[in-house]
């Protein structure tokens, strides 16, 4: 039951359960492309030359697609969280 949640607790939850489902959603079209391009800067990053400047572009470019990913799965874990304690 959620009649011992404050009205502010209430509203924060109910935007943790949607960003969730937000991000769910965004995780279920994007990730198949979010895959692909990892695999892409990975398979770069092994045949690139040994060159500083090129390593570093793919390390940031892997590190922000991961962030990515992560932060999405993040606001799903929390949302789903949520959910279970506005339906307790």
């Amino acid at each position: 039951m959620t009649n011992n949640l404050s009205p502010e607790a209430l509203g924060i939850l109910t935007d943790e359960v949607r960003a969730g489902v937000g991000s769910e959603t965004l995780l279920r079209v994007m990730g198949p492309i979010l895959d692909t391009r990892i695999e892409t800067v990975l398979n770069l990053l092994d045949h690139c030359p040994p060159n500083l400047d090129m390593l570093l572009d793919l390390r940031a470019k892997l590190t922000a697609f991961r962030m990515l990913r992560r932060e999405l799965t993040d606001a799903v874990r929390v949302g789903r969280e949520a959910s279970e304690r506005l339906n307790r």
